[in-house]
């Protein structure tokens, strides 16, 4: 029979315990939208979170240098470690995330979501000292949906690959992601060149994403007051991963730290009373209550091809779609390019670029998302914060652009960038930006069918903001490879 939840509210009773079924971890491990460098990711953010300093990662196919008998990711790291207490309720799913305001996760999902997309076997182990023992737990999600139950396993610290020489004399904690099937479906049974095929591309994106996702910890220029001056390195099968920083003009004696007028400033509604007027010394801040969020503007060098920083400046996604905003919640990464949907990318706006930053505090007003892949810029009465959006980048995007049509920095008499310009000021634009550089724009083609293009289709599914986008997009996904 029902009980009778508490005596002070008599109209609501307690029904039955139900507990979840155990296959619902298989479900979660493929509903999130994660790929395989984002998943590695959520993990390096809790080597951080714990004072790392030192992140090691292992991507490797059998009989690789770990001598692993089967294909494996891991990450390890030096930091504080967990007792065994603790290890088990962060291996619990749903777990309420940490409360410290260093804390780079925030739904209690990350460790467990993100390993299991791309292993259906994690294992974790963790001590707090070097002269502790290590404690260790594992889901074993087909053992545990065969028997119905959701049940840790305690995995044995000798049939771990060779990978935990690192911290031999150190606390820390290993992930060992140890089944990746789900990357591809034959992964365990197929041969080593094979695997090494099929590994070989996830090191390549791993190498870059993570330079990006964490660039200000492995430049030791991170900006939080959390983590301010805080310095990581990360290694990637034994190689240090470089960082990419997408104002690393900054020291160009072409690169602009643009600053807005404070006639201005003062008619931004959300105005933060001291806020500075864009540099990085003295962002530009707007606030919603008492939380603040910091804009730092920049406009880019113009640089021609030959230039050795052109393609480094412009990155993976070239310069059109690296124009824009770059988003940090405590000095991670969360956002590389674009305009929120509040302007489009143009070819006079390759310039112009911002970061945007903010603290925890934030969480429950930007919808971040579980994969920690872009912010949804918030409605207010009015929409005056989405309008104090539009006046920044606006104000950036036109200088940027007078800066693009204006004299080359090669030759006073060189006209660079295009002569038309953004006409109207920084509405319309060309919708998805120009993947060329912003010196000298392509000469005028007719237009042709182009191929489905595997990035393109994962910025738009980023994009979707519910299940009915996402279904539209993917009838449109399959229509168009019919149609090549």
């Amino acid at each position: 029979m029902p009980e009778e939840h508490d005596e002070t509210n008599l109209d609501v009773n307690i029904g039955e315990n139900v507990i979840p079924n155990a296959g619902l971890a298989m479900v979660l491990a493929s509903a999130f939208n994660y790929n395989f460098e984002r998943a590695i990711a959520d993990l390096v953010d809790n080597s951080i979170a714990a004072d790392a300093e030192n992140v090691w990662i292992f991507i490797e196919p059998k009989g690789g240098e770990s001598s692993s008998s089967k294909a494996f990711a891991a990450v390890v790291d030096d930091g504080s470690g967990m007792s065994c207490e603790r290890l088990i309720e962060a291996m619990r799913y749903g777990a309420p995330s940490a409360e410290e305001a260093n804390n780079l996760g925030r739904f209690g999902l990350g460790m467990k979501t993100a390993s299991s997309s791309i292993s259906h076997i994690v294992s974790v182990m963790s001590r707090e000292s070097p002269d502790d023992d290590f404690n260790g737990r594992t889901w074993d999600l087909p053992w545990m949906q065969g028997h119905g139950e959701w049940l840790l396993k305690i995995p044995n610290i000798d049939s771990f690959p060779n990978i935990m020489n690192e911290i031999e004399n150190s606390s820390g904690t290993v992930v060992l992601l140890s089944d990746l099937s789900p990357t591809k479906n034959n992964m365990n049974d197929l041969p080593k060149a094979s695997q090494e095929q099929v590994v070989r591309p996830m090191e390549v994106s791993c190498i870059s994403y993570l330079g990006k996702v964490f660039h200000r910890f492995i430049s030791g220029t991170t900006l939080s007051e959390q983590y301010r001056g805080k310095s990581v390195k990360i290694w990637l099968n034994g190689s240090e991963i470089p960082a990419w920083d997408p104002f690393q003009t900054s020291n160009h004696e072409h690169h602009e730290e643009f600053e807005m007028d404070e006639t201005d400033v003062n008619r931004l509604v959300h105005y933060h009373p001291e806020s500075g007027t864009g540099s990085v010394a003295d962002p530009l801040s707007i606030k919603i209550g008492n939380n603040r969020m910091d804009f730092r503007l920049h406009i880019l060098p113009k640089l021609r091809e030959a230039d050795p920083l052109y393609d480094l400046v412009g990155g993976d996604a070239k310069w059109g779609p690296a124009q824009g905003v770059y988003f940090y919640r405590l000095d991670r990464m969360i956002q590389f390019g674009g305009w929120n949907g509040l302007r489009q990318n143009n070819s006079a706006a390759l310039l112009a670029r911002l970061s945007i930053d903010v603290g925890r505090e934030w969480d429950n007003i930007i919808k971040l998302t579980a994969t920690k892949s872009r912010f949804i810029v918030p409605q207010t009465t009015g929409d005056t914060f989405r309008n104090d959006f539009k006046t920044i980048f606006a104000k950036l995007r036109t200088a940027a652009r007078d800066v693009y049509n204006g004299p080359s920095q090669y030759d006073d008499g060189d006209e660079g960038g295009d002569e038309g310009g953004d006409e109207g000021g920084d509405e319309g634009g060309d919708e998805g930006g120009d993947e060329g550089g912003p010196i000298e724009p392509r000469p005028t083609r007719p237009v042709r069918r182009r191929r489905l293009n595997d990035y393109t289709l994962e910025q738009l599914r980023e994009a979707c903001e519910n299940d009915e986008e996402t279904t539209i997009l993917s009838r449109l996904e399959i229509r168009a490879r019919g149609n090549r």
